[in-house]
């Protein structure tokens, strides 16, 4: 299992059947223990330096110097959620239940937060007197889920 820069973090699945690995070149990779096969790669904009299987093994977290903590699907490397911190991203973990993402910063901040798109959206709505800015949506809901009016009887933003 090969990287184009220096491995910075690796983590097993529960399962001990796959092993997610960051690099300095920017990805994050799924692998098949037993076969070194390739399974998913994820892409960051700078060096990823934490990752993290989450309980069930159906996600894996990354943290990366692009100052984000991203959620992907696994199997597919398909984006689910992304948290953005004001520096790198040092260290993710799931919690043990896996509805909840740690992440921890060159900011010194530690965010906890859920991941999955639908609460993200709920949450934003029940805080907000008009649906989220093309802007707002890339900050707190990421590229997971196309831009869209989401918060009933709510205007669009500006």
């Amino acid at each position: 299992m090969t990287h184009k820069w220096v491995v910075s973090s690796v983590a097993f699945s529960p399962d001990g059947r796959w092993v997610v690995s960051g690099s300095w070149d920017n990805t994050a990779r799924v692998w098949e223990a037993q076969t070194d096969t390739e399974v998913a790669r994820m892409t960051h904009e700078s060096a990823v330096e934490s990752v993290a299987f989450s309980p069930d093994g159906r996600w894996v977290v990354s943290g990366s110097y692009d100052g984000t903590a991203r959620v992907w699907d696994a199997q597919t490397g398909t984006e689910v959620a992304r948290m953005t911190h004001e520096g790198g991203v040092e260290s993710v973990a799931f919690s043990p239940d896996g509805y909840w993402v740690a992440s921890g910063s060159e900011d010194r901040i530690l965010y906890v937060w859920p991941y999955e798109p639908q609460y993200l959206i709920d949450n934003a709505c029940s805080r907000v007197t008009r649906n989220l800015t093309r802007a707002e949506w890339k900050q707190y809901i990421g590229d997971a889920l196309p831009y869209q009016a989401v918060c009933p009887n709510q205007p669009f933003g500006p």
